[in-house]
């Protein structure tokens, strides 16, 4: 007998009471998230339209994925749509990081045929785990507080309903009810940095410090609502700065370093030259500091009398 744990059962539904939606978009590759996704939306009886990405980046696997997802859709009666795209054909004509472009095709993706569909959402199977591993990531690669505060349950038309679910309730659940899935033979491979921290790094931190995932799911709550507090204000001193091409230093002064951080970000300044433009505050007038900057609105700022003042040379 096919049965949803109550506790998965009650936490969507009361996510989906306060989601609510014409129609549901969900991101199914065909492995366990995302088919343990499907299966449990599909028991709420919401309204679905699946979508699935199919890279062909891994020959017959590939091909079975999206037999795995169709045929599925077509047993439990939901519409799905396809996208399919030569990506190493891709990657050889257009360059860049094979995930982010990945990622980056996804999306564009997932929005275009949300577009089609006014007032959808998308749903994406990310849970608790993914959370772990995506703040160590950014940790590493010295992201500031919105990069450590992690996914978001709802993030404008993106709900993950998962967020605080561990896979190895995902993984009962899938057993339990027999629901199909297929395992990506990559994932098993530490080629990327992200497996390296889900199949190596937090299994050995997991097992020496039990309540370290707990301990930093406590961080991200507190870093997503200091953010949310603080957006009105930083996009104003976004928009102040894109006006004058200027930052006093006395409000250099007074505003917090982790608010900084956020706030070149949103100017898109690359955050290591950070320590240096701050280095500008007690250096002599005319002192510079550049950069590369491929989108952001300066790539360079020198230190005037009572501020630093930003160019794009």
């Amino acid at each position: 007998m096919h049965s949803m744990n109550p506790n998965i059962q009650g936490l969507l539904s009361d996510f989906f009471k306060k989601q609510s939606a014409p129609l549901y978009l969900v991101a199914v590759s065909g492995g366990l998230d995302s088919m343990c996704l499907l299966w449990t939306l599909n028991k709420l009886k919401l309204p679905l339209h699946v979508l699935h990405v199919n890279y062909n980046l891994r020959g017959t696997e590939s091909i079975e994925d999206a037999n795995l997802v169709q045929d599925y859709c077509k047993k439990i009666g939901v519409p799905l749509t396809v996208h399919a795209v030569d990506f190493k054909e891709f990657l050889k004509k257009n360059g860049g990081n094979l995930q982010q472009e990945a990622r980056n095709t996804r999306y564009a993706f997932f929005n275009e045929i949300s577009e089609k569909y006014p007032k959808s959402k998308v749903i994406l199977a990310h849970h608790f785990d993914d959370q772990m591993e995506t703040f160590w990531l950014q940790l590493f690669r010295q992201a500031g507080m919105s990069g450590l505060s992690g996914m978001k349950a709802v993030n404008d038309r993106y709900l993950r309903p998962f967020l605080s679910l561990p896979k190895e309730e995902l993984k009962t659940l899938a057993k339990t009810n027999k629901i199909p899935w297929r395992e990506d033979s990559s994932n098993a491979k530490n080629d990327y940095s992200r497996n390296r921290w889900r199949n190596e790094y937090l299994p050995f931190l997991n097992a020496k410090i039990p309540t370290l995932s707990t301990s930093v799911n406590l961080i991200q709550d507190i870093f997503q609502k200091q953010l949310d507090t603080d957006k009105i204000q930083n996009d104003k001193w976004k928009e102040n700065i894109l006006k004058t091409s200027k930052f006093t230093l006395k409000e250099i002064n007074e505003i917090p370093i982790y608010q900084l951080v956020e706030i070149f970000k949103l100017l898109e300044i690359p955050l290591y030259n950070l320590p240096a433009i701050l280095a500008l505050v007690n250096s002599q007038k005319g002192s510079k500091r550049s950069w590369t900057s491929l989108s952001g609105p300066f790539n360079s700022v020198i230190r005037e009398a009572d501020s630093l003042v930003f160019h794009n040379i």
